[in-house]
């Protein structure tokens, strides 16, 4: 883990879950079913606001308490802690532009070539005008195949079947779906080092023993500070 951070790659984009992360399996993985009790997210926040000082990102009054992003040992991939009242429903994912690209790089060429397949098929629509009512037309006949089993049976058998990945699965992976999953995975287990009010430990999951041969996270130099009520209600200003 090497910092909180509110400055990312631009088009950077995630999810909770998706085709390359299910965060919520992940975080099952990184810290158990503690990480699924109620109150666990509210037990988190204490510890990340120990270790990172108060949040650099925003998010929703309404469903959140704060939202912590933190870098991963990968440049590309950042952990999202949006907490609420269970940690591992509060955790997803950032990724830049060019691992999206990799990770749907194989099924976007599949998309391609069934496009020219399912054209080759329907020569009245290729001589339809290039006009936006042509375009329309071709458009509304492809969705509509698109949606059709038996022409999407034909496509397999054609051109094989789409590539899809497995991000339950990541492990067996050997390209981006495990390099983004492992970058995740880390920086959630290394959420356990303790961090100490007064002589108490604190971890992700919150009080705990220190376990023997973990090294004690460093405290922010934020932690203890207060948030200044003009810079609030700056950003209130700006957010109306």
């Amino acid at each position: 883990m090497k910092q909180q951070t509110g400055d990312f790659p631009e088009g950077v984009r995630g999810a909770a879950a998706d085709g390359l992360v299910d965060a919520e399996l992940l975080a099952k993985e990184a810290w158990g079913e503690a990480c699924a009790v109620d109150g666990s997210g509210y037990m988190a926040l204490a510890y990340l606001w120990r270790r990172f000082g108060p949040p650099f990102c925003g998010c929703d009054e309404l469903k959140d308490l704060a939202c912590y992003v933190l870098t991963t040992e990968n440049p590309g991939v950042f952990l999202v802690l949006r907490l609420g009242a269970w940690l591992n429903l509060s955790a997803a994912y950032l990724a830049s532009i060019p691992i999206h690209d990799e990770a749907n790089r194989a099924s976007n060429e599949w998309c391609r070539r069934y496009h020219d397949w399912w054209l080759d098929r329907h020569p009245k629509l290729q001589a339809l005008p290039d006009t936006p009512r042509g375009r329309q037309q071709r458009h509304d006949a492809y969705i509509t195949d698109r949606l059709d089993k038996e022409v999407f049976r034909d496509a397999v058998a054609e051109l094989g079947e789409e590539p899809e990945s497995d991000p339950q699965r990541w492990r067996e992976d050997d390209g981006v779906v495990r390099r983004v999953n492992q970058a995740l995975f880390d920086a959630m287990r290394e959420l356990s080092r303790v961090v100490y009010v007064r002589d108490c430990p604190l971890s992700i999951l919150g009080p705990c023993d220190h376990p023997d041969g973990m090294t004690e996270a460093e405290v922010s130099r934020y932690a203890g500070f207060r948030v200044p009520k003009p810079a609030m209600d700056a950003e209130i200003a700006r957010d109306c």
